[in-house]
């Protein structure tokens, strides 16, 4: 950081204690001294100067480093100018006033060196401290700064969280709108966006019970090239089919005997179970969820999603065999596909024993499985009205095969050639019609002869 390239000092050599370029400088100095005096001459060493030269280096030494080094300098300075140089004692002097006048510059030297390095190293603590408060400052304002942005992103995190939770819970309400339907396959519909919007799965199968076999109906997240890694149906004696099927398990991959019946083929898997009746519709699948999102809030989230699913599709399925029970399919005014099957046998051999030709005209919509609930019933409609306005009262229209989008007319009494007349009123019409109402709408037609005279 800039505070560290700023106040942090770099890191000094030493040699017994001292700053090894105080020993440079001192050496230096001394011996440029030595090299003037030796060129310039004068007093031996300058001993006889006043003040003698070598108080510039006892000065900018102690000033610039401290006592220790300052003190160096004086025995440095003490040993070159003293070594072979002490001065003859006078007759008028006794020995101590010969001694004190050797000591003397060394000993000022030595208290000068003294005083001035304590000051200096007093100052040095006084900056060392400042250093490190600055320092500390430093860290604090880099951890405000780190705990400003963590709670900054957390912030975003919460924001994010809570948009997500009031999109997944619009998407939920949505959802279970779609599933209160009535139709099998609107509630199955349904059951994809409530999945997506209140568990987060990625991918996830739903397989439905038929007979004594589990066989996948639809699924979200995969592409085809990914199919053949999911299994296409499980069956009595498979062991997932067992636990969740037969003993009605909740299956998790956290738990290990779990993960290995479900043997990589998913995360989460559990019976549609509707507990009012005891039957088990399915099984609910969940292949890839977020890391995050897998916690036991969304595990007791899934067991009740599946009981929710089964218990719509229960009601579904109850009605929708009651719808088939009767003519008309009172959601969109067409025959229903229970009642087609008899009338077309009935059809048929009235035509055979009354020698006349019957046809029926296939309508098909290509793009039926991306069509959403209510524009599927509108087509429904839209071909109820074309058929009531276009064609006799003897031709009926039927959903005999409502979940693929496959439509059925009946033409009794009628020719190829007036079959083909038919079909291309019908197809002309719902063209015109579908392009005002339901755009969007691919339609295929073909003729099938029940009975030709």
């Amino acid at each position: 950081m800039e505070y560290d390239t700023l106040i942090l000092d770099k890191k000094h050599k030493y040699f017994l204690g001292l700053r090894v370029s105080a020993l440079l400088e001192i050496a230096l100095f001394l011996g440029l001294a030595l090299l003037i005096n030796l060129v310039f001459g004068g007093s031996p060493r300058f001993i006889a100067s006043q003040p003698h030269p070598f108080w510039i280096l006892i000065l900018l030494v102690s000033a610039q480093y401290g006592s220790n080094e300052g003190l160096a300098a004086v025995m440095a300075s003490t040993l070159v100018l003293l070594v072979g140089n002490i001065p003859e004692q006078r007759v008028d002097q006794d020995a101590y006033d010969w001694l004190f006048s050797i000591a003397y510059v060394p000993l000022m030297w030595m208290v000068t060196a003294t005083i001035l390095g304590l000051l200096r190293q007093r100052h040095i603590r006084e900056r060392d401290e400042l250093k490190r408060v600055l320092l500390e400052t430093g860290d604090r304002e880099r951890t405000f700064a780190s705990s400003y942005e963590k709670l900054r992103t957390r912030k975003e995190q919460l924001e994010l969280n809570v948009a997500g939770r009031v999109r997944t819970e619009i998407g939920a309400l949505r959802a279970a709108k779609a599933m209160e339907k009535l139709d099998p396959e609107s509630v199955i519909m349904g059951v994809i966006t409530m999945i997506e919007a209140a568990l987060g799965a990625e991918k996830f199968s739903l397989y439905l019970l038929s007979g004594d076999t589990l066989t996948r109906h639809s699924t979200h997240g995969w592409s085809e090239a990914d199919y053949e890694r999911l299994d296409e149906e499980y069956r009595v004696q498979d062991p997932l089919y067992q636990r969740v099927m037969v003993r009605h398990e909740t299956l998790c991959i956290v738990n290990e005997a779990h993960e290995m019946v479900l043997n990589d083929q998913g995360v989460l898997a559990g019976p549609l179970l509707d507990v009012e009746t005891g039957a088990v519709l399915g099984m609910l699948k969940i292949e890839a969820i977020p890391f995050l999102e897998l916690n036991l809030e969304t595990v007791q989230m899934f067991r009740a999603l599946c009981e929710w699913i089964a218990l719509a599709l229960n009601n579904a399925r109850y009605y929708q065999s009651a719808v088939d029970n009767s003519m008309i399919n009172p959601m969109h005014n067409l025959m229903t596909r229970g009642f087609f099957n008899r009338y077309k046998d009935y059809i048929t051999a009235l035509a055979q024993r009354l020698k006349f030709s019957v046809y029926t005209l296939d309508v098909n919509v290509t793009n039926f499985q991306s069509l959403d609930a209510d524009t599927r019933v509108r087509v429904a409609r839209l071909l109820a009205n074309v058929v009531e306005r276009t064609l006799r009262g003897v031709d009926f229209a039927f959903d005999h095969q409502e979940i693929s989008g496959n439509y059925a007319i009946v033409l009794p009494a009628t020719h190829l050639e007036g079959a083909r007349i038919v079909r291309e009123k019908i197809e002309k019409e719902l063209q015109r019609v579908a392009a005002q109402q339901v755009r969007g709408v691919h339609f295929s037609y073909s003729l099938t002869a029940l009975h030709e005279a």
